[in-house]
């Protein structure tokens, strides 16, 4: 397969892709996907998404940025403002807060929360620079 042009991505605000599923956030909120060969690729979260102005991917689920900083992770909220920007790996998320700080959630067996443990949490909490 070879890559093809687009004719225009004006519309696109912020965009992810992982395991074969790409997903884009339009300047109304509204987040389409594409790819992933059938429905059941697509994160669960991302079927009828609406107020989403950034979105990050992994193979286990997404991590959407909702207007006013709202932030889910797997459909599970998990910060209710404040995030400017979201990123997550296979069993964690981030964000970025409006403060200029950083929380993150999620599996931690490696540390990768950034608050000194490896002790995993389902709340966000502060990462330690």
């Amino acid at each position: 397969m070879s890559p093809q042009k687009v004719a225009s991505l004006a519309w696109v605000t912020s965009a992810s892709d992982a395991a074969g599923v790409t997903c884009a956030t339009r300047r109304n909120g509204v987040l389409s996907c594409w790819g992933g060969g059938d429905d059941a690729a697509f994160p669960s979260d991302t079927r009828n998404a609406v107020e989403v102005v950034g979105i990050a991917l992994a193979p286990t689920g997404a991590c959407l940025r909702r207007r006013a900083g709202r932030v889910t992770f797997n459909g599970t909220d998990v910060l209710k403002e404040g995030a400017t920007a979201v990123t997550r790996g296979s069993g964690h998320g981030c964000a970025l807060l409006q403060s200029g700080a950083a929380t993150c959630w999620g599996d931690n067996a490696f540390g990768q929360l950034g608050d000194g443990t490896t002790a995993s949490r389902a709340a966000a909490g502060h990462v330690r620079f």
